[in-house]
């Protein structure tokens, strides 16, 4: 038999210290597993404050942020917000991308978007929101493509853009903005995309646009733009210049027949005069690039040179004065020609149609001839290519796209292709399977159905100047796939999170048998008599010994942080009792009326505030005196599974959908649950920050 005083000796505490430091020590054994997860990394507390006030200035109708008022912004998961899959040399992770696109949004945009330092992908495009162009928005270094179109956004282009040395992608139109263009943002170099039209910009063109090296496409038409076109040569790479509707004067200048890779020149609905120089088409010599040439509605007298075209060139002079020459006319009907469909023509190859039932169909870039197959169809677009005449670029884009999705070029069908207001090319993919003989599969395994789909809606697919970004606007789930997409797969492997929790398992079963044995003898020992300050000592001490060891082993969990001032030392005094029980009233006072939070250690950072609030009611309970008012090992073990059962990993979360032909739903990048985030660690847990706490300290 062990003695009892040798025992509690050798731990060097009383017998109620030893009663609540057992129950409390397997509490926090059990629970910490819970937490290990959440310690691998957090958000940036400035880019979580940035985001709170990106919140607060928006209007959300449709709710589509509502996950953005709990949790951490990048172990949460918060909708719209990408993060980098590992933190930064500050021990922090940070937003990456912030996708908030067609989400119905209005309100206004806060400066506080210039906080998020490292963002690479600005997306607020097709909303309502109103106001004017953060001035903040230019010290963001990282920035690779700002999208605000199609908003109400007003006032002028602040200077500081000129400091987006990184963008590539420069998306500003349909909007009010006014004023001037800074001349200060021809220096950006690596601009590709520069769109600024159906504004209501005025001023004269920025007379230094020909130092953008890497321009691809310029669209400042459906302003108020005036003056003359600078005269000198904008960057050789350029496929698309529209200038069309604004009042610009003066003559066509003639380095547009020095841009080899044009292929789109509209100067339409201007008040241009002179000659047209036959140049622009006379030195092109690539057959395969089309070239349009938009001058209708101007003023233009005639045509200096040869009026004979090359086949690919379109030339279009309605409205102008030359029309009335007998030469000209031709070119000064109306344009009857749809260019807006670039499909090209199916195979001519004939197989019999009762061999391949729907949902299969043949498809005819097989290496097999007949091949019978089902496909994954796509519904997909292209938001600002960098050309305005698909169809020389038709193979360069599929051999791009089944490069970056790992296929082989004849698995690509591209059965549609279309242009649409923006511009914007809309098309339509069919993805067969591998065709190697007549035996091959006629349907993808599901491994392959959930890789591709997973390219396709975590932006895997490698960014391509010459295609620009892309929107992928559903998927056509034939019934072979019906089923293969919404069954959630299980991990390989068991998560780092896990491991650490089975261990302390085990330490918590080991030390529950102690806590046991500790518990009946102390029982045996105690007495009825004991006071009421002693009692709350030990209660105290259950608490302060909590402490101790999980800030000696995870310093951000604390729970008794309880700030003292002077006056409690005069009370303590006063009433001749120990400071201890000051503490004691804060504590259970705090408790009583659901303030804990006010003294729970600010190191804490963000943590699951129910199941905070669970932890501490079972550690107080644990702190009785009286026995028979404990919680029995089997409440505690129910309760803790409760507990478990409230964190975050398990929480559902919210999620946007995108809709498919099978009439099932599918979550969209921002936040699917089937498929990995590829910005965002999948084995951190995530937190609730209903607190207000924000973390302070680095994570481990």
């Amino acid at each position: 038999m062990i003695r009892n005083s040798g025992a509690f000796s050798l731990l060097g505490m009383s017998k109620s210290r030893a009663c609540t430091f057992g129950a409390v020590l397997l509490i926090w054994l059990c629970c910490s597993s819970l937490l290990v997860a959440a310690q691998e990394g957090i958000t940036d507390p400035v880019e979580v404050k940035a985001l709170q006030d990106i919140r607060n200035s928006l209007i959300d109708i449709n709710k589509n942020l509502s996950n953005w008022r709990r949790g951490d912004p990048c172990t949460s998961n918060w909708t719209g917000v990408l993060c980098f899959n590992t933190t930064k040399e500050d021990a922090y992770l940070h937003v990456r991308e912030l996708q908030l696109l067609n989400m119905n949004l209005s309100g206004t945009l806060s400066p506080s978007l210039g906080h998020l330092s490292y963002m690479e992908i600005l997306l607020l495009n097709g909303n309502q929101l109103t106001g004017p162009l953060p001035e903040e928005l230019g010290h963001l270094p990282k920035l690779d493509r700002i999208q605000i179109d199609q908003n109400h956004i007003s006032g002028p282009i602040p200077k500081s853009f000129a400091y987006l040395n990184s963008t590539k992608h420069f998306h500003m139109n349909n909007n009010s903005i006014s004023g001037q263009i800074p001349a200060e943002l021809s220096r950006l170099p690596n601009l590709v995309h520069f769109l600024l039209d159906n504004n209501n910009l005025s001023g004269t063109l920025p007379p230094d646009l020909y130092k953008l090296p890497k321009l691809l496409i310029l669209d400042l038409s459906f302003n108020q733009l005036a003056g003359p076109i600078p005269p000198n040569k904008l960057s050789e790479n350029i496929t698309t210049i529209d200038l069309s509707n604004n009042t610009l004067n003066g003559t066509i200048p003639a380095y547009f027949s020095d841009l080899p890779r044009l292929q789109l020149l509209s100067i339409a609905n201007n008040s241009l005069s002179g000659s047209v120089p036959s140049t622009i088409w006379q030195t092109r010599t690539n057959g395969n690039e089309g070239l349009d040439l938009h001058f209708e509605n101007n003023r233009l007298s005639n045509i200096s040179g040869s009026t004979s075209l090359p086949q690919n060139v379109t030339l279009w002079l309605q409205g102008n004065p030359a029309c009335s020459n007998s030469n000209i006319v031709k070119f000064c009907g109306s344009q009857n020609v749809d260019m807006n469909d670039q499909s090209t023509t199916e195979s001519n190859v004939t197989c019999p149609t009762q061999s391949c039932p729907p949902p299969y169909e043949y498809f005819q870039t097989s290496p097999i001839s007949c091949f019978c197959a089902a496909p994954l169809i796509f519904r997909y677009r292209l938001k600002s290519p960098g050309f305005a005449n698909f169809i020389p670029y038709r193979v360069t884009f599929q051999d791009y796209l089944t490069s970056g999705l790992e296929l082989h070029l004849y698995q690509l069908d591209l059965s549609s292709a279309i242009w649409e207001e923006g511009p914007r090319l809309k098309m339509q993919l069919k993805l067969f399977p591998v065709s190697v003989n007549e035996n091959s599969s006629h349907t993808f395994n599901d491994s392959e159905v959930r890789r591709i789909i997973s390219m396709f809606t975590g932006w895997n697919i490698p960014d391509s100047p010459l295609f620009g970004p892309y929107e992928l606007l559903g998927i056509n789930l034939l019934s072979p796939y019906t089923n293969v997409l919404f069954v959630t797969p299980q991990k390989s492997k068991i998560s780092k999170g896990a491991l650490v929790g089975i261990v302390l398992g085990a330490i918590a079963g080991a030390v529950t048998l102690s806590a046991v044995v500790s518990l009946l003898i102390v029982r045996k020992h105690s007495r009825d008599n004991r006071a009421i300050s002693k009692r709350r000592r030990g209660a105290l001490s259950c608490l302060l010994n909590l402490r101790y060891l999980v800030e000696s082993t995870i310093p951000v969990f604390s729970l008794t942080n309880i700030k003292l001032h002077a006056s409690d030392h005069r009370e303590a005094n006063s009433r001749k009792i120990p400071i201890c029980d000051i503490i004691w009233e804060k504590v259970n006072i705090a408790y009583q009326t659901g303030m804990i939070f006010s003294i729970v250690d600010g190191r804490m950072g963000s943590y699951p505030s129910d199941c905070v609030d669970k932890f501490l009611t079972l550690a107080m309970k644990c702190c009785n005196d009286e026995t028979d008012e404990r919680p029995s090992m089997i409440d505690v073990v129910r309760e803790l599974e409760n507990m478990w059962h409230m964190m975050p990993e398990s929480d559902t979360k919210t999620t946007d959908t995108m809709s498919t032909d099978t009439g099932m739903e599918m979550t969209s990048p921002s936040s699917c649950s089937l498929l990995k985030n590829p910005y965002v660690s999948s084995e951190v847990s995530s937190s609730d920050l209903v607190s207000g706490v924000v973390p302070t300290i680095t994570p481990r």
